[in-house]
């Protein structure tokens, strides 16, 4: 069966071709869970473009679903952004700030 650990291990050898650098240390990867043979999780792109984000995530799902006791892979695809406010009321200024996800749901392999 499949444990965090050797999903992140696989994941590792996936490199985005711009920054040379792994999925993994790119902070990438998130909310990875698996359930019995059912292993899930999202890529959270940050700018990377279209063609890259498309084999990133091909890649990924057959990367997992080579793993022994891996049935099933759903990778979904996001965005990270982080977004800060500044408002005015009552005279005074305030601020706030917020990391921003966008998750687009993915194929299951």
């Amino acid at each position: 069966m499949a444990t965090e650990q050797t999903v992140l291990e696989t994941l590792r050898g996936l490199k985005d071709p711009d920054s040379q650098k792994d999925i993994v240390t790119l902070g990438l990867v998130r909310d990875l869970t698996i359930r019995g043979g059912e292993v899930s999780l999202t890529l959270a792109f940050s700018g990377q473009p279209p063609a890259t984000k498309v084999m990133l995530h091909s890649m990924a799902s057959r990367l997992v679903g080579q793993l022994p006791g891996v049935a099933k892979v759903n990778v979904k695809m996001g965005e990270s952004s982080f977004v800060r406010v500044l408002a005015e009321a009552g005279g005074r200024f305030y601020t706030a700030s917020k990391e921003v996800k966008v998750t687009i749901g993915g194929c299951g392999g």
